[in-house]
């Protein structure tokens, strides 16, 4: 049964149950109080327990331990009970000293400076947190302040600093966690801060003193920062010194997007100069500035100025100014460096108008204003718009406006400049620092421009679009240190369609004019007067295909030049000269170029230090274009078949190249290098241009004079009409004076392109002429020839003397002829890289002291040889053909060959044409009278040019009627004592001699002539040295037989014996050998010259043999050498001998005493 209690209980009525929420609001509140009592009892007992003396050690130990070097502080205190909730943390003298410089190397221990293992310390912290706060999440920083903290970082090298005392983690946590609610009520530095940054490695220190850092919470989550500090840097060589940097500004800053700041008005300076930043910027991913603008108000540039280092500085120091500058950006899309290389954004840069002065430069009004425009994107869609650049001062005053756009594809720009200059008021600095030069003159200019960078070239410069003029007077520019001076007096620059160039209409057209010139430097003086030029390019459709070519036309005139080589006493002068030229289109081909030149020229004048020569009156005009591409010959193609063959993997171009060059091999022959070759002198590019390039035109000129010593005498042309073209040169009529002949030439010159581009020498210079002439002196020609050998032997060895330089062509003659002197002769070579056929006619030639008519021949040269053909003339004292070889190949092996044929000749004159007879032939030395001849004769020439007479072989025919043979009064005489009938008629009837000379001997051929009474026949010889051995055979005479008178000896001994006749009248005379050997010898001379000396070898040698001995059989002549006792009898009878003294009678007894004697033994 249930008690009474229980029933009580029953009876009451049951109270209704708390819902289930509301008890769980209310254990989670308990629990909440709880914890935070718990957690108050625990921080309040840690603050009890850790009293400064306990929790100072504490800190120091395990800091210590946590980094690589120690943490020392002179007390650490919390603070919980007197400021609850919050929990202040106060440090006193706390100090952070590295480790990580130990172990240096002992030089690296010195260059460190004092105190480089401190890296922190500070004379005060203090700090609370709100403790209650932490429990909803947010961290409450009311109060931190800094004092006094002293901040030093060393760097010895890329991997040791002082700071570098943090273990390094061995694990990342990649995992991403939130950012609690922080609330900054107030940070301050108070004190002095000084943070010092010095790098051992790059020699950098920057020292920063902080005077004033706090930053304001209060309208958290914006924030107010004030910064103020000194700094100072060491940059290698360069300083920054005293600089005073601040910033102040709202920065708004949340910890929901904690890696978003914004600032707002936020300001920062250095010294004098402020800006203005607004801008907002998310570190979240990349770095994105999303929005900024920045502003820089108005500044003194001298403010700007002071900030460049002094060692950057330069000049800029010296510029003294008022001006101002300001400068505003702003981006006109975000900008993630990252991503992108350059911002996008607009910026404009202002300077008001102010002045400036710059050494003799003093602008009174100096004005900028640039606008631009900048895609980070494209680069290429920036713009640069200089509304203005304008400059006025004393000497200077101009305006500049410009736009520039399309900057990296081709940069465009369009814009207008006016104004002048005086040159001498601007620093030269600006000019020209490098050269130290001074420059003065008056530079003014109006013009408008429009172009792009790519105009800048030969192919598109028609298509800038520049109008205007620009005017340079009194320039003078003077370099004391090279030195170098020049002047212009006035010059003149038009530019734009309203020039005055002569041609079609054209988008650019140019003219430029000086009116006087002069250039002094080193070495090189040059002069001119009344130069104008003018361009004109013609603008259409095409012209934007910049493959094609577009016409252009030029002309230029010029009143005066002179131009003067110190050095190598260069100098040519130029009178009235007028220069057009066109670019045109070859064939309407639009790629392929075509240069039409015409010069005119009133005269021009060269001179160096041996040579003078001038031009008046000439006309050249000339047409230039490419070489069309030849097609490969057989010969390369199989060469390059079997180059492929052997190497398959070739590329085409070197298998073409090593085929021409085993062509080059197989036709290269040896050359001699004592060979005589005309050197052009041609470089590699110029050899490539004729190669390349096709010309032909004409060169006229009125008259034309040279002057040299290598040709001694007055060079004079007339009327020169020639025309030309890559391979000829055609010379039409033109007259041509040297000392006292006058030639008129036709004729060409031929293979030119192969004779100028050959590098061996081996292509020949082919000259093909027909020479008339009124007169000819060959005496003065030959001597000329000969005192220009010496000459150019003698100055080869350094022996020449200077020439005159005088403007006297008399004078200039006098100082030639005084250098090399006719007198002098040097071997005459003949170059073996020149053919020539020059047809020679003259109506008056003067040869010694004979004067020849109706000159008739050819002169050839062929392998360095000289050959005279078919030369035929008349004269007063009879007629004269000839044929010569001149070998002239090596300086040692001169020879010289020739037959001749002269008719109805005085032999006098024959004697003096052939001086050399003189000397072989003295028993022609008395006779007189008119001869037939025939000569054929070789020699070698020694390098004076005079023959060798021991070398010297001839065959000499000379027939003749009615010759005298003696003067009147020895033959009168010689006819007494020979019993002649005609005292006075001292003719011999009929003459036909023949000799030969060989081997240093001379052979005269039997050969019989009639004299009054007699019949004489004579032969014999005699040598160079006038030993002579003769024979004459007394045929017929008033004594009743045949006799022979013998001769020899010398002119200054002789001996004379009588002998028998050795020639008999009736036998058969030798034949005319010396008409066939002088006709053989001929042929000779043809052949060997056809071949070419070189090709001919020791064949070429020319020879001939008479194959006859001139003496008579033993047939032929009397048995014995003397005469028979009748004929001495008849001769004593006749009183041609004395007859022999009678005998002694002692010598006669004495005589048979001694035969006796001999008989009796």
């Amino acid at each position: 049964m249930p008690t009474q209690t229980e029933q009580s209980e029953q009876s009451q009525p049951r109270r209704p149950r708390r819902r289930w929420w509301v008890r769980l609001i209310k254990w989670v509140a308990i629990a909440f109080v709880a914890l935070v009592l718990l957690i108050v009892l625990i921080v309040g007992g840690a603050v009890w327990i850790l009293t400064p003396e306990r929790l100072t050690p504490l800190v120091e130990h395990y800091a210590s331990e946590y980094i690589d070097g120690r943490v020392e502080a002179k007390r650490i205190e919390l603070t919980f009970w007197k400021t609850f909730p919050r929990l202040n943390v106060d440090v006193d003298s706390l100090e952070v000293i590295s480790g990580s410089l130990r172990g240096l190397t002992p030089d690296q221990q010195a260059r460190l400076p004092q105190g480089a293992d401190s890296l922190l310390s500070v004379a005060g912290f203090h700090a609370d947190v709100n403790i209650l706060r932490l429990f909803t999440g947010t961290i409450a920083l009311h109060d931190i302040t800094i004092d006094s903290p002293r901040v030093n970082i060393v760097d010895v090298s890329p991997t040791v600093s002082n700071y570098n005392i943090f273990p390094k983690s061995e694990e990342t946590d990649t995992t991403s966690t939130p950012i609690p609610d922080i609330i900054l009520s107030r940070f301050a530095i108070t004190g002095r801060a000084p943070i010092h940054y010095v790098s051992l490695a790059d020699s950098v220190e920057f020292k920063l003193n902080l005077t004033n850092t706090t930053v304001s919470g209060d309208d958290a989550p914006g924030y107010r920062l004030d910064f103020a500090a000194d700094a100072s840097s060491q940059l290698g060589d360069m300083t920054f010194d005293n600089l005073r940097i601040g910033m102040g500004g709202d920065i708004v800053w949340n910890h929901k997007k904690p890696y978003r700041i914004e600032l707002s008005d936020f300001q920062a300076g250095i010294n004098d100069v402020n800006t203005v930043v607004n801008t907002v910027v998310d570190f979240e991913r990349d770095l994105t500035i999303e929005s900024l603008l920045f502003s820089m108000p108005l500044v003194d540039v001298n403010s700007l100025i002071r900030l460049v280092p002094p060692q950057l500085r330069g000049e800029l120091g010296k510029i003294v100014n008022n001006l101002r500058i300001g400068l505003t950006a702003r981006l006109t899309q975000p900008y993630v460096p990252a991503i992108e290389r350059y911002p996008s954004m607009e910026l404009q840069i202002t300077v008001p108008e102010g002045k400036a002065s710059y050494q003799k430069l003093k602008l009174s009004a100096l004005a900028l204003d640039l606008d631009a425009r900048i895609d980070g994107k494209n680069l290429n869609n920036s713009r640069f718009d200089l509304k203005r650049l304008y400059a006025n001062g004393e000497g200077i005053a101009f305006t500049l406006k410009a736009v520039l756009t399309d900057l990296i594809r081709d940069p465009k720009i369009e814009g207008t400049f006016e104004g002048g200059v005086d040159l001498g008021r601007l620093p030269m600095n600006l000019i020209a620092p490098e050269l130290g030069a001074k420059v003065t003159g008056r530079l003014k200019a109006d013009a408008s421009f429009a172009g792009r960078r790519s105009y800048l070239t030969r192919e598109n410069f028609h298509r800038l679009n520049v109008n205007g003029e620009a005017s340079l007077s009194d320039f003078r520019f003077d370099m004391p240190d090279m030195p170098v001076e020049a002047f212009v007096r006035h010059a003149g620059l038009k530019l734009g369609s309203n020039s005055s160039v002569n041609g079609a209409d054209s988008l650019l057209t140019v003219s430029f004019s000086i009116d006087t010139v002069s250039v002094a430097m080193p070495g090189l003086e040059a002069q001119a007067r009344a130069f104008k030029i003018g361009i004109g390019s013609r603008n259409v459709a095409s012209s934007v295909d910049t493959t094609q070519i577009n016409p252009i036309g030029a002309r230029a005139t010029l009143g005066f030049a002179r131009l003067k080589s110190v050095d190598d006493s260069t100098s040519i002068r130029l009178r009235d000269i007028d220069l057009t030229g066109v670019l045109r289109r070859f064939r309407n081909e639009a790629r392929v170029p075509q240069f039409d030149m015409k010069f005119t020229a009133r005269r021009m004048r060269y001179s160096d230090r041996l040579n003078r020569a001038s031009l008046r009156e000439a006309d050249i005009a000339a047409t230039v274009h490419p070489t069309p591409p030849r097609q490969p010959s057989q010969r390369l193609l199989r060469a390059m078949d079997s180059v492929a063959t052997v190497n398959p993997g070739l590329p085409s171009d070197s298998v073409r190249a090593l085929a021409r060059a085993a062509l080059r091999r197989n036709r290269r022959h040896t050359v001699d290098n004592a060979t005589e070759r005309v050197d052009f002198e041609l470089d590699s590019e110029t050899r490539s241009l004729l190669r390349k390039w096709r010309a032909s035109g004409h060169i006229k000129a009125k008259r034309a004079r040279v002057m040299t010593p290598y040709f001694p005498l007055k060079n004079v042309i007339k009327g020169l009409d020639m025309t030309f073209n890559n391979d000829s040169i055609e010379i039409t009529n033109t007259r041509y004076r040297v000392g006292h002949s006058e030639f008129v030439i036709d004729g060409s010159i031929t293979n030119l392109t192969r004779a100028l581009t050959s590098r061996s020498g081996r292509q020949p210079l082919r000259i093909n002429m027909r020479v008339s002439a009124d007169t000819i002196d060959v005496n003065e020609i030959a001597a000329a020839v000969f005192a220009g050998a010496a000459f150019a032997q003698k100055e080869r060895q350094g022996l020449a003397g200077p020439i005159s330089d005088s403007d006297n062509d008399d004078v200039v003659e006098a100082s030639i002829a005084q250098n090399t002197g006719v007198s002098e002769k040097a071997a005459v070579l003949i170059p073996t890289n020149i053919e020539a056929s020059v047809r020679l006619a003259g109506r008056n030639v003067l040869y010694s002291d004979l004067t020849f008519h109706n000159f008739r021949g050819q002169a050839e040269i062929f392998d360095g040889a000289l050959n005279l053909r078919n030369l035929s003339a008349r004269t007063d004292v009879g007629a004269v053909d000839l044929t010569a070889l001149y070998q002239g190949l090596h300086p040692d092996s001169l020879s010289f060959a020739f037959g001749m044929q002269v008719r109805d000749f005085r032999l006098s004159r024959f004697m003096q044409l052939v001086p050399q007879l003189d000397t072989i032939m003295p028993l022609l030395r008395d006779v007189k009278g008119i001869v037939n001849a025939e000569v054929a004769a070789t020699a070698d020439v020694d390098t004076m040019m005079d023959i060798r007479i021991p070398s010297l072989t001839a065959a000499v025919n000379i027939t003749g009627d009615s010759l005298v043979l003696l003067d009147a009064a020895t033959y009168r005489k010689i006819g007494k004592w020979m019993l002649f009938k005609h005292k006075d008629r001292n003719v011999i009837d009929h003459l036909n001699a023949r000799m030969v000379v060989k081997d240093a001997q001379m052979e005269l051929y039997p050969f019989i002539f009639d004299i009054d009474r007699y019949k004489l026949g004579i032969f014999g010889s005699n040598d160079l040295d006038l030993n002579f051995k003769y024979h004459i055979a007394v045929l017929k005479s008033p004594i009743p037989f045949k006799f022979g008178i013998n001769v020899s000896g010398n002119p200054d001994k002789m001996k004379i014996r009588l002998g028998g006749a050795k020639i008999k009248e009736n036998s058969p005379m030798v034949s005319a050998i010396s008409d066939t050997t002088r006709i053989n010898l001929v042929n000779q001379i043809q052949d060997i010259f056809r071949r070419g000396v070189r090709r001919a070898g020791q064949s070429g040698r020319l020879r001939f043999d008479p194959g006859v001995s001139p003496a008579p059989s033993r047939s032929d002549s009397d048995l014995g050498d003397t005469i028979s006792h009748a004929d001495s009898l008849e001769f004593i009878r006749q009183g041609l001998i004395p007859a022999p003294p009678a005998p002694d009678s002692t010598a006669i007894k004495a005589a048979d005493a001694k035969a006796k004697k001999k008989k009796k033994k």
